[in-house]
């Protein structure tokens, strides 16, 4: 460790890039010194009490942030580092399936985030300021479980299937109040929409194809 020409990078993706970031941010100087870079793949940010500290700040430069242009997980909360916005294959939530992302040659194909992205991102964060840190990680916990839900491997195996289970996992949260659980509810709901107007937006663009 003591090695002057040692070279760290960290990364991860989804919750695994919210991980590295924050063992990146809190690890011993004498480790971070020789992070060179922290790759976040599509994973959420933090609360204010942690982007606010001086370890995430000094770890922020080396921060690289990439998310597709209709990214649903990594816009849940704060991030201070500069995004590389990416194209994908997929829609909605499929998105964050990182094997959709468009590489040429050696370089990802960059994007912006689009309306849906947008709003995902308001209207969430908007409810995050409101609620209480129980609530906010309640409703993190819930959607990493649906997630993680199922035995398939890949995002596409879940496809069609996520939203239903959302539903049961808001349910099964006996221990959760009257007011946590509408929160939740409103939150899926969102989800929801925004699959159905992607669902819809790519089934016109696939009639205009076909009559050109």
């Amino acid at each position: 460790y003591d090695n002057e020409n040692l070279k760290i990078f960290v990364g991860g993706h989804s919750k695994g890039g919210n991980l590295a970031i924050y063992a990146a941010a809190f690890c011993d100087l004498k480790f971070q010194e020789k992070i060179v870079t922290v790759y976040n793949n599509d994973g959420p940010g933090f609360s204010e009490n942690i982007v606010d500290t001086e370890e995430y700040r000094r770890i922020l430069p080396k921060i690289q942030t990439f998310m597709p242009q209709t990214s649903i997980i990594g816009r849940l909360l704060n991030h201070k580092e500069k995004i590389i916005i990416l194209e994908s294959t997929q829609t909605g939530i499929m998105q964050h399936d990182l094997y959709s992302w468009q590489v040429l040659g050696d370089k990802f194909v960059r994007d912006e985030f689009t309306n849906s992205s947008e709003f995902i991102d308001q209207t969430i964060s908007n409810w995050i300021k409101e609620v209480t840190p129980k609530q906010r990680e309640q409703f993190v916990s819930v959607l990493f479980e649906v997630l993680n839900s199922t035995q398939a491997e890949t995002l596409s195996e879940i496809s069609g299937k996520w939203f239903a289970n959302a539903k049961t996992m808001i349910k099964s949260y006996k221990e959760l109040d009257e007011n946590s659980k509408k929160a939740l509810n409103k939150a899926v709901s969102i989800f929801v929409k925004v699959g159905k107007d992607n669902f819809k937006e790519n089934a016109k663009n696939d009639i205009l194809k076909q009559t050109n």
